[in-house]
């Protein structure tokens, strides 16, 4: 009987503090206290990927690693202050032009701007400046790479 008041103590108590149901132990054939569930901290900001801080060369990285290997080397006619831009240069020479912009928005934007198949990612914008389609095939093997759809 105490068992079944101590299991049904448990039971109410989750319920009014909105956790997550927990199992309840037996220890000896009696309740155990549930372990409580954690709460999130909500005050702090969920970390965004790409990282703000990532270059040309950390984007290039992560690539390579996902299968990806470009040669990254600079844009100079396409940079900015605002907007600095690299090449990326696939193994069968196939290019396309990366602009790392000053956020996301800038990143759509600079995107939008360019052919089909260009797209945005975290900060960076990723183009098919000349519509070739071996720059278009790297393209659509960079954002597969990235898990874009």
């Amino acid at each position: 009987m105490r068992a079944t008041v101590l299991v049904l103590f448990a039971v109410l108590a989750l319920g009014c503090n909105k956790a997550e149901p927990v199992a309840v132990k037996e220890e000896g054939g009696r309740a155990a206290a549930p372990t409580p569930t954690p709460v999130p901290d909500k005050g702090k900001p969920e970390a965004t990927f790409p990282p703000d801080s990532w270059t040309h060369r950390d984007l290039a990285d992560h690539l390579g690693k996902k299968g990806v290997k470009v040669e990254v080397s600079n844009a100079g006619i396409f940079d900015k202050p605002e907007r600095p831009a690299a090449w990326f240069e696939s193994a069968d020479k196939a290019t396309v032009i990366v602009f790392l912009c000053t956020d996301a928005k800038a990143a759509r934007e600079a995107a939008g701007a360019e052919t089909a198949g260009s797209f945005a990612f975290g900060r960076f914008a990723v183009c098919n400046r000349y519509g070739k389609s071996e720059s278009k095939d790297l393209t659509a093997a960079i954002k597969k790479a990235l898990e874009l759809r």
